[in-house]
């Protein structure tokens, strides 16, 4: 009787302390929770949308090693860009170690300007070329630029969710904004110019 007491005493203490351990984040609802603005981070790095499949992969495979998740929502969220960012440069040495190219065309990205007018040609033909003007744009603009209007105009972030999520300041980002849409413009205003030369 006082072996079966004394077994009872200690396997109890053992049985509390394994359900007060911390159960492993599950990064699958995680990841799948954060994806969307992920891709567009990672596809203004690289601008390939097999790439990015890619490295969202090894994002998650490398979340998933991460055993505790920060307490709050904007540090998993800092997290989480510093993984895919690191992962985009990794996915990029690879690409030239083995002497691949990175594709830098944005033609798989959906259409940005709705077309209002199904029925009107022209309202279609100047749509798409619009598009293709702002595709081009965005393929002269330097990463950081393309990665932040991206967040602000695919992914509807405001200057706040920005600063929050990738561990800026709002100000830093405001400013990051501007320089990027004057960027922006400055690329839309050249390539406007040419068109008409042509």
């Amino acid at each position: 009787m006082m072996s079966l007491m004394s077994s009872i005493s200690t396997f109890v203490p053992m049985a509390i302390n394994t359900l007060q351990m911390p159960l492993p984040p599950n990064w699958t609802v995680i990841m799948q929770a954060h994806r969307g603005w992920l891709e567009s981070v990672v596809y203004a790095r690289l601008r390939d949308q097999h790439a990015v499949e890619e490295v969202l992969q090894e994002t998650a495979l490398a979340a998933s090693k991460q055993q505790q998740l920060a307490s709050d929502y904007e540090g998993n969220c800092r997290w989480l860009y510093r993984v895919a960012i690191r992962q985009a440069l990794l996915y990029r040495r690879r690409q030239v170690r083995h002497g691949k190219k990175t594709n830098s065309s944005i033609t798989g990205q959906e259409s940005v300007v709705a077309i209002h007018d199904q029925n009107n040609p022209y309202k279609i033909l100047e749509a798409s070329e619009r598009e293709d003007l702002v595709r081009t744009a965005l393929e002269k603009l330097v990463d950081r630029d393309c990665e932040v209007l991206m967040l602000k105009y695919r992914d509807g972030w405001s200057c706040r969710d920005m600063a929050q999520r990738l561990g800026v300041s709002e100000s830093a980002t405001k400013s990051r904004l501007l320089r990027a849409r004057n960027n922006l413009r400055r690329e839309l205003l050249n390539l406007s110019e040419n068109w008409e030369l042509t």
